[in-house]
């Protein structure tokens, strides 16, 4: 009776991650046709959650970078790490999709799990398969 409680709980748990994961996939945009810009990392900005036990805050970058059109534009990371791996004044590059404001990043970033889906679709697996395991050893 457990297996098959574990069975039926690991295959739910799989099954909702595939889901978030298809779900967060289609909210993306199609960004192979971004423009890749030149930025600069001009503040560091913490994050308003603070980590309870180590009291460090992850800080995210603020980026300036100018679009083709010679508009400055300005974006908070929405990828926040501690410690930081941006400087003040570091150079970096900015993935900007034309007309969509929204979706701009950074370019290091943008295959980051940190902000993707590419983790709900391991973990789908992962419990799929113990789920299929499971039910595979019940006699």
């Amino acid at each position: 009776m457990l297996q098959i409680l574990v069975t039926i709980v690991a295959g739910l748990v799989g099954l909702n991650f595939l889901v978030h994961a298809w779900i967060e996939r289609r909210k993306r945009p199609d960004l192979s046709g971004a423009t890749l810009l030149d930025g600069e990392v001009v503040d560091l900005q913490a994050s308003p959650i603070q980590r309870p036990r180590t009291g460090w805050r992850a800080v995210q970058p603020v980026v300036t970078y100018r679009t083709p059109e010679g508009e400055l534009k300005r974006f908070t990371s929405s990828v926040g790490r501690y410690p930081s791996p941006y400087t003040v004044g570091q150079k970096v590059v900015v993935r900007h999709l034309q007309g969509n404001d929204a979706w701009t990043e950074l370019a290091a970033e943008a295959g980051s799990l940190d902000r993707g889906w590419l983790h709900y679709l391991l973990f789908g697996v992962l419990f799929c398969g113990v789920g299929a395991a499971v039910a595979l050893l019940i006699d």
